[in-house]
């Protein structure tokens, strides 16, 4: 199932490989914490990493700082929900985590298959 948010103008599809999950443990934490950990971090960098890893397929040279950009455009109208909550769905939905987990419409976080269960977003 795809994932569209509207961000930098346009509509954009978001997806998710296991490089994409390297990429967002790598920029975040330096790959000290898996992706379940990183997850439930609320930060600005954290948020706008998880987007930028899932666009960065339609746009090769497409970086954090220009998302970021984009994000705050966004949030002079919407809040981030908009664009996060699509996100981990499509990046729980891909697997690209070894597993597959869900946010439900209370945002929490539930693993659906292969991996216990753990916290919430």
């Amino acid at each position: 199932m795809e994932h569209k948010i509207t961000l930098g103008g346009r509509e954009r599809t978001l997806r998710y490989t296991p490089k994409d999950r390297i990429a967002i443990e790598q920029a975040t934490f330096g790959g000290a914490k898996e992706i379940v950990d990183i997850i439930g971090v609320g930060t600005l960098t954290v948020h706008a990493t998880i987007i930028w890893a899932g666009l960065r397929h339609e746009q090769k040279k497409l970086d954090i700082d220009t998302v970021v950009d984009w994000i705050a455009e966004h949030l002079e109208t919407a809040p981030i929900s908009e664009l996060l909550h699509p996100a981990l769905r499509a990046l729980g939905e891909s697997r690209a985590c070894g597993f597959k987990f869900t946010l439900d419409d209370d945002a929490e976080f539930r693993v659906l298959e292969g991996k216990e269960e753990r916290g919430s977003a």
